[in-house]
């Protein structure tokens, strides 16, 4: 009898072992990390292109574009970037506290879909729905003291 038992939970120990093993293998595996067409951000992203542009050509279209003009956007970023800066590593280079404030920017100044602002700005949509509340966050931490006034209303 003893036997027996210790035959079935040999038996039932392989088997949830052998299933485990084909549900890992039936896991999609990935192709590549990052697509090739978001892996050219450097080089085509609209930061690094169209807001640099206009930062340089034409600063009317600079301030439109972001609601801000260059020497606002620089000092904002200056003071956000302690804050939402991140270190680059051995995959991959990290994404420049300039360009997530000026993707925030651009979300909160549009409303345009985290998908897409993932085209315009080569960036992966669920790489932006953590960009732009981070960023949101540093913003009201850095601006709140100076210009959120909190006033109190005694009610009798």
């Amino acid at each position: 009898m003893a036997d027996n038992s210790q035959h079935l939970a040999a038996c039932g120990l392989i088997i949830s072992l052998i299933l485990r093993k084909q549900r890992k293998q039936r896991r999609r595996k990935r192709n590549v990390w990052v697509r090739t067409w978001i892996a050219r951000r450097q080089h085509l992203g609209a930061y690094h292109t169209l807001v640099k542009e206009l930062c340089l050509e034409n600063q009317n279209d600079f301030k439109n574009f972001l609601r801000m003009d260059k020497a606002t956007f620089d000092e904002l970023a200056n003071l956000v970037a302690p804050l939402i800066s991140k270190q680059n590593t051995t995959m991959r280079e990290a994404i420049h506290h300039k360009e997530r404030l000026a993707v925030t920017l651009r979300f909160l100044a549009t409303g345009d879909s985290y998908k897409s602002l993932e085209y315009t700005y080569r960036i992966p949509a669920q790489t932006i729905g953590k960009i732009v509340p981070e960023t949101c966050k540093a913003i009201y931490e850095v601006l709140a003291d100076k210009y959120l006034k909190v006033r109190y209303i005694l009610i009798d």
